[in-house]
């Protein structure tokens, strides 16, 4: 598939705190699999990507490193952005305050928002790409 899907099904799994064998065993598959998947010289068939998006709890989009279409999901139809964002970057101890996510992150989003559709879709992935850099690099 990806040196993309190899990286991500490794964090992923990594992140539950399970081994290679632990999520073969899940999948009714050989560890030597999911070590092939990881190792990107080996690919899933569709019905094992599908289990390993829902163990997991990601889209197999995300697993394949596709844009999403978080964009579509920040507007409501009127062009407000989504409640759910606001309250999750609310709640966030890391995230900037209510004023800042008002002034930067809604004229950000609106700005966005503007551009083409493909544009929206690069801007997504390229987004996507650097959040996995910078986990790497921390």
């Amino acid at each position: 598939m990806s040196e993309i899907f190899a990286r991500r099904l490794k964090k992923v799994r990594q992140q539950k705190g399970w081994t290679q064998k632990y999520l073969a065993s899940q999948l009714g598959i050989t560890n030597g699999a999911v070590s092939g998947y990881e190792r990107s010289y080996r690919d899933p068939d569709l019905e094992t990507l599908s289990k390993i998006a829902f163990l997991f709890n990601v889209s197999t989009d995300f697993l394949l490193g596709l844009p999403s279409d978080l964009h579509k999901q920040l507007y409501d139809g009127n062009g407000k952005i989504a409640e759910d964002l606001i309250n999750y970057l609310g709640t966030n101890p890391e995230a900037p305050s209510q004023n800042q996510i008002t002034a930067n992150t809604l004229d950000l989003a609106v700005r966005i928002n503007r551009l083409p559709k493909k544009i929206q879709h690069v801007l997504t992935s390229l987004i996507d790409n650097l959040e996995e850099i910078n986990q790497f690099n921390d």
